[in-house]
């Protein structure tokens, strides 16, 4: 069934990166401010691309290893208002990085972070969800390579990853600028962090807290504010965005 955004209306039966909370955390979240050019690492159906297209005027690349995932981008792209500047890209993130000319003004990625769990049957959603296919050295690296001087990097992860995340990011010359440590409930941990790079070190590190879902098991305020240009809802009881 179609996932109807405020501005936009997207299907992801046929991907293996589906709408899911993590991408409406990571896309509500990212300031595409004065970027020209964005690049969407794993697109899946194409939902981060589409968020960014909708709070921008920047050109934006989505790039898939997964053939059928970049084929549903592409038809939600063009089912949307901002087809003309969206290209959705058969390819993975080693030959991309490696061959393009381009160079991004930001990078978005909900990258596959499972590197202990137990792997699907199916192949796809393995190359998906699993760093096997795909290291921090690797997205850092190539980041580093095709990102303009101003650039940024954003990205979701495991609260547990991010020590070992940020460490190859200092080691390749790209600085921390932004966090936000992301709690399901008032009284839980820390699940998930919303992390920001760019290449200049910055006077301090902008931290913050958001928390998901209230006490009454709805939607939080700070939540509804963060996603409220994408929701269509003001305030129900917890779902799957």
């Amino acid at each position: 069934m179609p996932f109807q955004f405020k501005q936009f209306v997207i299907c992801d039966d046929q991907s293996t990166q589906r709408v899911g909370t993590d991408a409406m955390l990571l896309g509500a979240w990212t300031d595409p401010q004065n970027a020209e050019s964005i690049l969407d690492i794993g697109t899946g159906c194409g939902v981060l691309a589409l968020m960014l297209a909708q709070k921008s005027s920047a050109t934006i690349d989505a790039i898939d290893i997964d053939k059928q995932s970049v084929e549903q981008a592409a038809c939600n792209f063009q089912n949307s208002p901002w087809k003309d500047r969206m290209n959705a890209i058969h390819r993975s993130w080693q030959t991309f990085h490696e061959n393009t000319r381009n160079r991004y003004d930001l990078i978005i990625t909900n990258p596959p972070y499972f590197s202990q769990s137990l792997k699907s049957p199916v192949f796809r959603k393995n190359l998906a969800r699993h760093n096997s296919s795909l290291t921090w050295s690797e997205i850092l690296r190539g980041a580093d390579r095709i990102m303009t001087l101003k650039g940024r990097l954003s990205l979701i992860l495991p609260n547990d990853e991010l020590i070992s995340t940020i460490q190859p990011a200092l080691d390749g010359k790209l600085f921390l600028r932004r966090e936000t440590l992301v709690l399901p409930k008032p009284s839980g941990k820390a699940n998930r962090v919303l992390l920001e790079f760019a290449r200049e070190q910055p006077e301090k590190v902008s931290s913050t807290t958001l928390i998901i879902l209230d006490d009454q098991n709805h939607f939080s305020s700070s939540y509804l504010q963060m996603t409220k240009d994408f929701h269509r809802f003001r305030s129900l009881p917890q779902s799957a965005p």
